[in-house]
């Protein structure tokens, strides 16, 4: 199409879709250098005579490694700049790069998260469906340490990550049946200690736990998790809640509204200044008196002990001259004019020795 003085116009419908009103002349440019080192090092061969089948040639490199699916479809208007391009609002966009996992190790007390929460997040992935099945597959192994890494080494590198996230299920999923589950859940009680917030998590995480076990769908979510979060509150909630129970319809609106009201009340609160310990006087005396009666009887067995001491000294000068005999003239006989060591006095000195040592 000419205009005046002969100069080409250009069609509209063919500029850029940036805004430009030419191509801009890129030869010499770096970007094209690094471009054609790139393709050499991969050892690629593009066609380059004409737009389309540059395009159909990068559709099919990108089939060959796995980057697109064997189905996928070519648009040779799919590119930025070309005639009749109409951006697809409902196109998915398949990412490369591995997500990160919490690490799990199928442990007590290790990893960044317990079973039902890493599932949680694998499961995430899978519905996005931004990630293809094989960069999630390596996400799902990178994220499995310890014992639940050796559990998926068993599978063999030629597992998919369906059978890989069943076996996974069948070792560290719950094995308890729905109707035990169910019952638990509406047994449950808010704890002491508990406060609401926490109470309405355990709840919530109790009630998945049945419905996911008995494959049903969640139909009345919200007025069973209603009626037994207030039904389970302690006494001093429930109390003071009955009107917010029966003027709320929605779970979540009525545990905001339970959450106020225990704010309110902790507010109340006095709040008690932690008491010093105050040592007792009536045990301080009481040791006292003890040590000084466990002295005195000290002090008396060792008097005691001093007098038998004397009394043993004596016994040799008795021992030679063992038969009785009467100092003449004087008809006195000295027989029991000296105790003599019996039993019983030899038997108190053995009880009595080791006390004398610690003395």
């Amino acid at each position: 199409m000419e205009g005046l003085g002969g100069i080409k116009e250009e069609d509209p419908e063919q500029v850029d879709l940036k805004g430009s009103d030419a191509v801009p002349d890129l030869e010499g440019d770096p970007c094209l250098t690094g471009l054609s080192d790139t393709l050499k090092q991969m050892g690629a061969v593009p066609v380059v005579d004409c737009p389309e089948h540059f395009q159909d040639w990068m559709v099919s490199y990108l089939k060959s490694i796995g980057k697109l699916p064997g189905d996928y479809q070519s648009n040779p208007e799919g590119a930025v700049g070309v005639k009749g391009f109409k951006p697809d609002s409902k196109s998915v966009v398949t990412l490369s790069q591995t997500p990160k996992l919490s690490s799990f190790f199928g442990e007590a007390d290790k990893g960044e998260a317990s079973y039902d929460l890493w599932r949680y997040e694998v499961e995430c992935l899978l519905v996005e469906s931004a990630y293809p099945k094989n960069v999630i597959f390596e996400a799902v192994h990178r994220s499995l340490k310890g014992k639940a890494g050796k559990v998926a080494s068993l599978q063999g590198p030629q597992s998919t990550i369906d059978s890989l996230l069943a076996k996974l299920a069948s070792v560290y999923g719950s094995c308890e049946e729905s109707e035990s589950l169910m019952a638990r859940f509406y047994s449950t009680k808010q704890m002491a200690e508990e406060d609401v917030s926490s109470w309405g998590c355990r709840l919530e995480d109790l009630y998945a736990k049945a419905i996911q076990s008995s494959k049903s769908s969640p139909s009345k979510t919200n007025q069973a998790l209603r009626s037994v979060f207030w039904q389970g509150l302690k006494p001093s909630l429930k109390d003071v809640s009955g009107h917010k129970y029966d003027t709320i319809e929605d779970f979540d609106e009525l545990r905001v509204a339970i959450r106020r009201i225990e704010f309110e009340l902790n507010q109340r609160k006095p709040q008690e200044c932690p008491k010093k310990p105050i040592p007792s006087k009536m045990a301080s005396n009481s040791s006292d008196r003890d040590y000084q009666e466990l002295k005195g009887m000290v002090q008396q067995l060792t008097s005691d002990f001093g007098a038998i001491k004397k009394q043993l000294a004596s016994i040799p000068s008795v021992a030679q001259n063992p038969s009785p005999s009467r100092v003449r003239g004087t008809g006195i006989s000295n027989r029991g004019s000296f105790p003599r060591p019996g039993r019983s006095n030899f038997s108190l000195l053995l009880l009595l020795h080791p006390i004398m040592l610690s003395v």
